[in-house]
């Protein structure tokens, strides 16, 4: 039997370790599995400041260090779609300076239009998960 997969994303931006769409390969004895959809970009970290805020999520990052030490900081999270994409957001400074999280327009994370960081290495871990919707996975 066959399987299809649609992957969004990549795996570790390695690409050329994968199959292109559509190419199948051999799982196992029996099944066969074909990869489509394969996203050219890869989810990878980047880290911002003051300097960048307010800063809007773009559809590679999937993990975001906050550096708030020159000020109050807000990172706009894109449209949720539903999609099942993670994305990961940590301030790094000691200062007491926040780093908010702001749905986008009047979109929800966990209920709220935003989020905040208020501590060095506090941490959300997100989901899109619904069309509008954000939810919180873990904190920390």
């Amino acid at each position: 039997s066959q399987i299809l997969i649609d992957i969004i994303g990549s795996v570790n931006q390695n690409l050329a370790s994968y199959p292109i769409t559509n190419t199948g390969f051999t799982a196992g004895a029996t099944v066969l599995l074909t990869l489509t959809n394969i996203s050219a970009t890869g989810y990878y970290p980047q880290t911002k400041a003051v300097a960048d805020s307010p800063y809007t999520l773009t559809s590679e990052t999937g993990y975001l260090r906050c550096n708030a030490v020159g000020g109050n900081m807000t990172i706009n999270l894109p449209a949720a779609v539903g999609n099942g994409r993670l994305v990961t957001i940590k301030k790094i400074d000691s200062s007491a300076n926040a780093v908010t999280i702001d749905g986008n327009s009047s979109e929800t994370i966990d209920g709220a239009t935003t989020y905040s960081l208020a501590a060095q290495y506090d941490v959300v871990q997100m989901i899109d998960a619904a069309t509008g919707v954000w939810e919180i996975t873990s904190t920390g």
